[in-house]
C-alpha cells in the first residue's frame, strides 16, 4: 500500500471513528471529523467517501438504540411528521455532514497547497 492510499484510508477511519467520538459530545461536531477526514483524503472525488464513514459513525452510535422500545416510538413519530423512517432519515444526515465537512477539509487543503 502507498502512503497516497494510506493517507485516503486514515482519512476515512478518523470520519468513521473520530465521527462517532465527537458526535457524543455534540452531533454537528461530525463536520469537525469530516474536515479532518477530507484533509488528509486530498481527492474531491475521494471525499465521497467521507458520506460512507458518516453512515458508519452514526450507525455505531444508533445500533445499540434501534432494538429498544424507546426507539420504537420515536421511529413512529418521525415516520409521521417525515414520512420516512427515522433510522435511514438519520443516517443520511449523518453522511451529508460528513461529506460537507470532508469537501471543506479538501477544499482547505488545496488552499494552503497554493
Amino acid at each position: 500500500m502507498n502512503r497516497d492510499s494510506m493517507k485516503k484510508v486514515t482519512g476515512f477511519l478518523v470520519v468513521v471513528f473520530g465521527g462517532a467520538l465527537l458526535t457524543m459530545v455534540y452531533w454537528p461536531l461530525l463536520i469537525v471529523a469530516g474536515i479532518m477526514g477530507g484533509y488528509l483524503i486530498e481527492d474531491t472525488k475521494k471525499a465521497v467517501t467521507a458520506f460512507v464513514g458518516g453512515v458508519l459513525s452514526w450507525s455505531l452510535l444508533f445500533l445499540r438504540y434501534a432494538f429498544s422500545g424507546h426507539f420504537g416510538a420515536v421511529n413512529s413519530f418521525i415516520n409521521a411528521v417525515a414520512g420516512i423512517p427515522a433510522l435511514p432519515l438519520t443516517l443520511v444526515v449523518g453522511g451529508v455532514l460528513a461529506l460537507l465537512g470532508a469537501l471543506i477539509g479538501v477544499t482547505a487543503k488545496k488552499i494552503l497547497r497554493k
